[in-house]
């Protein structure tokens, strides 16, 4: 990669798209998660501040996307794949915007006329409710408990909007015909069911505390919600050849060394999407090697995306091999019996090199 300046235009736009595709609804919370300062991201991304290379690779890595392709636009992340991920992207906004108007409605049915009013009303912080009420953070399940037992509404309405919702049978009629898919749009729902009776309920304590405490329980292992991957992404572990080679004693066996010693250099985001219409691959199957003796820096050399499942290993294709000088070699070979960690030859080639898994796609070197 050069060591240029980049500043607004395609550059911007791809850096933006990047960002919701990783799970980030707003700039300010992705610079917030990652430590950076708030307003110059902000600028960045919206092409009024201008970013060096080394930006570049850092917002790459926070992102799960190749530097140049920020840039330029090509790499690992060819045309096909940025179409998936700006779709992607576009979707998961109207599903949380929806969401987000299906929530403030409910306050507003309920009585609550303030956020304050309700978050007080909860037990929760006003800027938690209204990041919710405003669609800046999605609306996870266990958020949708709590809120649904707050304002006696169904949780899966609110996330998905599927009826009934819970606030009566007049509400539902009314809802079959026309559901708030924004925030900006709840008031106007709620304000033409203003002369329909609707019994007030009392927040259910009880319930919000047990959907809180599972809401915390369900932060894996202490890792906040807010850093968990963004739904429709499927993240590939990359792993050192070495690591991929099946042990030859019989203790253990039919495990790999990788299962057993699961310590990824790295992980890569690729929508659920591109692997199951594009790649045709299971996620489950896959890693990621790099060819160059070192894979610790992310531009050096090229990456594999491997399939390791015993199915594939036998079917004619091409595949990628361990040379004993630690570089990766992709032979092309016939249909024949063959298993992780056997001493392979490619066609034409003298060099024989350990089998890691079948070639699915290639990723190409970022300068």
């Amino acid at each position: 990669m050069d060591t240029g300046r980049y500043q607004g235009g395609d550059v911007a736009a791809r850096l933006k798209t990047a960002r919701r595709a990783a799970g980030f609804l707003s700039a300010g919370a992705a610079a917030a998660q990652h430590g950076w300062g708030v307003s110059l991201y902000q600028q960045q991304e919206s092409g009024n501040r201008a970013f060096t290379a080394s930006d570049v690779e850092r917002f790459a890595e926070a992102f799960h996307v190749v530097p140049r392709w920020i840039v330029t636009g090509q790499g690992s992340e060819n045309e096909r794949l940025a179409e998936i991920i700006q779709q992607a992207s576009q979707e998961r906004s109207t599903r949380s915007r929806a969401a987000a108007g299906r929530l403030r409605f409910s306050r507003l049915l309920r009585g609550f006329r303030t956020v304050g009013s309700a978050a007080e009303t909860i037990g929760l912080k006003r800027t938690t409710l209204t990041s919710h009420e405003l669609g800046s953070v999605d609306l996870s399940t266990e958020w949708a408990s709590v809120y649904g037992a707050a304002f006696g509404v169904r949780p899966l309405w609110l996330t998905a909007g599927t009826l009934p919702s819970g606030l009566g049978e007049k509400v539902d009629s009314y809802l079959k015909g026309a559901q708030p898919s924004t925030p900006d749009e709840a008031k106007d729902h709620a304000a033409a069911l203003r002369n329909v009776s609707i019994t007030p309920v009392a927040a259910n304590r009880v319930a919000i505390a047990q959907a809180l405490k599972k809401l915390e329980a369900t932060s894996r292992r202490g890792v906040p919600l807010s850093k968990r991957r963004p739904t429709g992404t499927v993240m590939i572990p990359e792993v050192q050849p070495t690591l991929l080679r099946t042990p030859p004693t019989s203790e253990g066996a039919g495990e790999s060394v990788e299962e057993a010693r699961p310590k990824p250099v790295r992980t890569w985001g690729l929508p659920s999407d591109y692997l199951a219409s594009v790649l045709k691959a299971d996620a489950r199957d896959l890693r990621v090697v790099a060819s160059a003796a070192s894979p610790t820096a992310r531009s050096a050399g090229e990456r594999y995306v491997i399939s390791t499942a015993p199915a594939s290993l036998n079917e004619p294709g091409s595949f990628v091999l361990s040379l004993p000088s630690g570089s990766l070699l992709v032979a092309r070979l016939e249909a024949g019996d063959r298993s992780l960690g056997e001493t392979l030859a490619g066609e034409g080639r003298e060099e024989a090199g350990t089998l890691l898994g079948r070639l699915v796609v290639r990723i190409s070197q970022v300068d």
